[in-house]
């Protein structure tokens, strides 16, 4: 039964790569991680020691996506990779018009969250998040949706020294399956 169920899910994936697939200007990047929490809240946790942001899932009444992406912009430059993750909370369930994008945050926007960008070079502490995020479909297990957005971080100890990330893609959520957020 659960390889039929896998078997399932992946063919649903792959039919809808087809469906939604990339568009020109997309970032590049590899979806490592993208999980659709239901009765959650966003949880962010500094780490000053490590000097990182997480980002995580926590008890709550709303729709949490989380997603972390690696990026790695120059094949022939080593040490030019990196990490980012995001989470966005859609609302409590159903709020969220399919095809029709929302803003992401304040004042009017979804609430969402920056974790740090991860690599090589300077440590940066994510600022803000500005753009756009667009629910394409959403099922059972399975939720597509596009990310438009810009992310600010800032040299850790450096404020005014910036660095501004584009992540523009589409992003696969899975909901984990037999798991609540944890505290």
């Amino acid at each position: 039964m659960c390889g039929r169920a896998l078997s399932l899910l992946s063919a649903l994936a792959t039919s809808t790569v087809a469906c939604f697939g990339s568009y020109r200007g997309d970032t590049e990047g590899f979806q490592r991680r993208a999980e659709w929490w239901t009765g959650a809240r966003i949880v962010v946790e500094d780490d000053s020691l490590l000097t990182l942001r997480r980002l995580r899932a926590g008890p709550g009444d709303h729709d949490v996506m989380i997603a972390a992406f690696d990026f790695n912009p120059s094949q022939d430059v080593l040490g030019d990779e990196y990490s980012l993750s995001v989470a966005i909370d859609i609302g409590p369930p159903g709020t969220v018009p399919i095809e029709r994008p929302q803003p992401l945050g304040p004042p009017d926007g979804l609430e969402v969250a920056a974790g740090s960008r991860i690599g090589l070079g300077p440590i940066l502490r994510p600022d803000s998040v500005r753009g756009e995020f667009k629910l394409i479909s959403q099922g059972m297990m399975h939720t597509i949706g596009r990310i438009d957005a810009w992310l600010y971080f800032s040299h850790w100890d450096d404020s005014t020294k910036t660095v501004v990330e584009r992540l523009r893609r589409r992003v696969d959520f899975l909901r984990p399956p037999g798991r609540s957020p944890a505290p």
